[in-house]
C-alpha cells in the first residue's frame, strides 16, 4: 500500500493508528465495490482519503473552516464530529489536487453532514459502512457499535445496502444521543426516508449497476453514453430506485450541453435493456 501516490502525504498528516485505519477502510471499500459493481479505484481512493484531516491540529482545521463557505452547515462544521469531513475534502483538493466531486463529497458526507446530491450515492454509504467494519477497528468498549459492526458485515457483503443503511442510521443516531453528541438533522431525515421504504418494491443497487454495466458493455458507439436513449433509460430506472439507487443514477446523467438525439442504432442497447426490464428479464 505504501506505493500509492497519496500514501506519503497521508503518512505526514496522520498518526500511525489513523493511517492503519485508513488503509483498512481502503481495503473494505475495494471489497464492497466488487459486491455492488462500483468503480474499485474510486472506492479505494475514497477509503484511503476519508480521514485525511482528522489528525490536523484543531487550529488548522478551524482555519480551513474560516476560508470555506459551508452555508447552512456552518454551525455543525465547527463541531469535532463533523469538522474533519468538510476539512478533509478541502485539504485533499488543495494538497493533492483531487477534484472528483464524488470523491470529495464522499469524504465530506461520511460524517453525515452536507446536502450534496451524492449523499446517498452507494460509494458514500460504503464509506460509512467501511469506517465501522474495517478490520483494524476494536469496538469491544462500545457494545452498541460492536453489535452494529457484526450486523453490517452480514448485510453489506450480502448486497443488502438499504437494510444496512437503515440499521446504521438508527444505531449511530441512538449512540450519539446516548453520548450527548451533537446530532445533525440529516440523521433524522435519513431515518425517516429509509423507514418508509418497502425494500421488495425497489430495484437493489446491485440490480441497477448490473443493468447499467450490461448496457455500457453493449454500446456500438462511444457516443451512446450521451445519447437521449441512455438518458431516458436512466430516468426510467429512477422510478424504481431507492434513494441510494437514485443518487447513483444521477451521476450517470450527461450534461445537457452534450446530450444528442438517437443515432439510430439497431439494436439500441438502452432500449433493449429497458424492454427486458419491463418484461421482468432483469438480474
Amino acid at each position: 500500500m505504501d506505493d500509492h501516490p497519496y500514501y506519503s502525504f497521508l503518512e505526514s498528516v496522520l498518526t500511525p493508528a489513523r493511517l492503519a485505519h485508513s488503509l483498512g477502510v481502503m481495503q473494505v471499500m475495494g471489497e464492497l465495490a466488487e459486491v455492488y459493481g462500483l468503480d474499485p479505484e474510486t472506492a479505494r481512493t475514497i477509503g484511503l482519503l476519508h480521514d485525511a484531516a482528522k489528525d490536523l491540529p484543531l487550529d488548522q482545521q478551524e482555519q480551513f473552516l474560516l476560508e470555506a463557505n459551508f452555508g447552512e452547515d456552518l454551525p455543525f462544521a465547527s463541531n469535532y464530529e463533523y469538522m474533519h469531513g468538510l476539512v478533509g475534502s478541502a485539504l485533499v483538493q488543495r494538497a493533492l489536487g483531487v477534484h472528483d466531486p464524488l470523491i470529495l463529497d464522499a469524504i465530506t458526507t461520511h460524517t453525515f453532514i452536507g446536502s450534496s446530491p451524492y449523499f446517498h450515492h452507494p460509494l458514500c454509504w460504503c464509506t460509512r459502512f467501511s469506517d465501522i467494519i474495517e478490520p483494524n477497528r476494536d469496538w469491544r468498549a462500545e457494545k452498541r457499535i460492536q453489535i452494529l459492526d457484526l450486523q453490517l458485515k452480514e448485510l453489506v457483503y450480502d448486497g443488502k445496502m438499504v437494510q444496512a443503511a437503515r440499521i446504521y442510521t438508527e444505531t449511530i443516531l441512538q449512540w450519539f444521543i446516548e453520548k450527548n453528541r451533537v446530532v445533525h438533522p440529516n440523521f433524522y431525515q435519513v431515518k425517516s426516508e429509509f423507514g418508509a421504504l418497502k425494500d421488495s418494491d425497489l430495484l437493489s443497487i446491485q440490480q441497477i449497476t448490473t443493468l447499467i454495466n450490461q448496457t455500457v458493455a453493449s454500446y456500438p458507439h462511444s457516443e451512446c453514453q450521451t445519447c437521449e436513449c441512455f438518458l431516458g433509460y436512466v430516468a426510467q430506472l429512477e422510478f424504481a430506485a431507492d434513494p441510494i439507487g437514485k443518487a447513483f443514477l444521477e451521476t450517470l446523467k450527461p450534461s445537457r450541453t452534450v446530450i444528442h438525439a438517437c443515432l439510430g442504432c439497431d439494436p439500441c442497447p438502452p432500449g433493449d435493456q429497458f424492454a427486458a426490464y419491463l418484461r421482468g428479464d432483469t438480474p
